[in-house]
C-alpha cells in the first residue's frame, strides 16, 4: 500500500537509533580511532613494500638468476609477512570499531539521559535526581547533579 511505512524498514531504523545514540559524537569518536590506524596501516604497508623491493634489488645487484633460492626465500618471507600483517590489521580494525562503539555508548548514553533529564526539568519546573545505569561513564556527573538537586531542594 503506498504511503504506508514498511515495518521491516522501521525496525532497522529503530535498531540503528539504539546502536548509535548520538551519531554525531559516536561517529567522530570512531573516526578519531580509525584515522591513526589508517595512517599506521599505510606507513607500514609502504615500509614492507620498500623493504622487499630493496631485498630484491640486492639480489639483482648480486646478479642472482631469477630462479635463485635467494629470490624464492624473499618471496616466501614477503608472502608470510603480508598475510600476518593483513590478518592482524583486520583484527585490529574490528577491535577498534567494536571498542570505539562500546566506549562511545558508555559516554553518549549518560549524556543522552542527562540531556533528556534537563529537558524534563524545564518542562516540569521541578528538580529531581538523575540516575545512570550501573557501569556507565560519567558517574561523577550524576553524583554532582544529584548533590545540586539536594542543595537546591533544601532552600
Amino acid at each position: 500500500m503506498p504511503g504506508k511505512p514498511d515495518i521491516k524498514e522501521s525496525r532497522k531504523i529503530r535498531k540503528l537509533k539504539r546502536f548509535l545514540i548520538d551519531p554525531h559524537f559516536q561517529l567522530r569518536l570512531l573516526l578519531l580511532f580509525l584515522v591513526p590506524f589508517l595512517i599506521i596501516f599505510i606507513l607500514y604497508s609502504g615500509s614492507l613494500y620498500y623493504f622487499f623491493y630493496e631485498l630484491n634489488t640486492i639480489g639483482l645487484i648480486a646478479k642472482f638468476d631469477s630462479d635463485h633460492i635467494y629470490f624464492e626465500f624473499i618471496q616466501k618471507q614477503e608472502t608470510l609477512l603480508w598475510s600476518f600483517f593483513i590478518s592482524t590489521s583486520v583484527i585490529a580494525f574490528v577491535i577498534l570499531i567494536f571498542g570505539g562503539l562500546w566506549l562511545s555508548h558508555k559516554v553518549s548514553g549518560p549524556m543522552y539521559r542527562l540531556k533528556n533529564h534537563l529537558n524534563d526539568l524545564v518542562e516540569k519546573k521541578q528538580l529531581f535526581e538523575i540516575h545512570f545505569r550501573q557501569g556507565e561513564y560519567l558517574a561523577e556527573v550524576e553524583k554532582s547533579f544529584n548533590d545540586l538537586v539536594k542543595v537546591m531542594s533544601e532552600k
